[in-house]
């Protein structure tokens, strides 16, 4: 699980990586600063790791042994944009994934969002007054390390009980388990790709709200997303930090004749809108006068690919890569914070059916008894 910061950036970038283990990893893939072997393993039964992304970036494609390990299955929550952001910021592809979101929705759950999963499975409260944090902050605050943890912290007990109850309700042939493999499958072969301008993308945002424009309203409208677009680009912010959504409507409906009267509509008034107040006018009173009609006509086209943009402000959050101090306390110069269980509620004990080694998506279903408390 990640988490990300897209509110000054254009396309966003990976800030925080969390793991959480129960089986042994090779202890090179870690710690890195050391001259240990492949062979070398550290047992991390019962773990929880916080990799800082923005200090170790260069190292953490180093995971990608791991991660394209297809005797290791890999479980993810809603991994849709996780496995895009991974190819983005470090080439990191994933084989044998397991989706609990995908699970959730083959099991006809009421609701699939992780904060449901938590409290139906480990009758934990999910804490999200972090979801919208910052996290390119160092050193984290306690409370956001422990937020942070609990992403991963439970998902492995949550597998299990998904894999158990996908197995109950399937047919002789595991169809409900196959067909979250098969969905888990399908996302990891997802791609990145750069975005790229297009003459009509602004359609997509104009048809989502279901405005109904003038012609000249509807021409203004384009022209200030397409200099929102371009500004973000040229500064590598996100649109809405240059100009919201509903600003950008606001503007279009009422079509401001000066500089007064656009400063009025924003409130309060983007840095970027002040700053270029002068030029928007120009380009709102421009699109007034001339309007193209064939370039504003609303087409039905196949929907433009959800991708993103490779960003570089994220490598001024990047110090120099000197690792001898790794294991000091959470912050810029840290690998990655290795977690007892003991500062969080540990998962419930696992009873109930106890089920064994069920391969990935390519392998034949196979059940074993396995002793609980593995």
């Amino acid at each position: 699980m990640q988490e990300a910061h897209k509110q000054r950036s254009f396309s966003g970038f990976v800030c925080l990586m969390q793991i959480s283990t129960r089986c042994q990893l090779p202890l090179s893939f870690f710690f890195v600063a050391f001259t240990f072997s492949a062979a070398d393993y550290i047992f991390l039964r019962e773990r929880d790791f916080l990799v800082d992304t923005l200090t170790l970036r260069a190292h953490i494609p180093l995971l990608l042994e791991v991660f394209t390990d297809s005797n290791i299955v890999k479980v993810f929550h809603g991994a849709d944009m996780d496995i895009v952001w991974l190819q983005r910021d470090f080439g990191l592809y994933v084989v044998n994934m397991f989706d609990t979101g995908q699970a959730a929705r083959v099991l006809g759950y009421p609701r699939y969002s992780l904060a449901y999963l938590l409290k139906h499975f480990c009758q934990v409260d999910a804490d999200k007054q972090y979801q919208l944090a910052d996290w390119r902050v160092r050193p984290l605050p306690e409370d956001m390390r422990r937020y942070a943890r609990e992403d991963t912290h439970y998902l492995l007990y949550i597998y299990d009980c998904f894999k158990n109850e996908l197995l109950l309700r399937s047919n002789e042939s595991g169809n409900l388990l196959r067909a979250v493999w098969e969905r888990s499958t399908s996302i990891c072969l997802k791609k990145y790709e750069k975005s790229v301008w297009h003459e009509k993308k602004y359609q997509d945002l104009y048809l989502k709200y279901n405005r109904r424009y003038t012609k000249q309203q509807m021409s203004v409208f384009k022209a200030l997303y397409d200099w929102r677009d371009q500004v973000s680009r040229e500064e590598d912010e996100s649109p809405s930090y240059i100009l919201q959504n509903h600003l950008l409507f606001q503007i279009a409906e009422h079509l401001p004749d000066d500089k007064a009267s656009l400063l009025r509509l924003c409130s309060p008034v983007p840095l970027h809108v002040k700053t270029h107040v002068n030029q928007l006018i120009t380009i709102i009173s421009r699109a007034r006068k001339h309007i193209n009609e064939e370039q504003l006509r609303l087409v039905s086209e196949e929907p433009l690919p959800a991708v993103g943009h490779s960003a570089n402000k994220r490598d001024q959050f990047l110090p120099g890569m000197d690792l001898t101090d790794s294991l000091s306390p959470f912050g810029f110069g840290v690998f990655c914070d290795i977690l007892t269980k003991q500062t969080l509620p540990p998962p419930p004990p696992y009873g109930g059916l106890k089920v064994g080694d069920w391969g990935d998506a390519n392998q034949s279903l196979k059940v074993e008894e396995r002793a609980p408390g593995y």
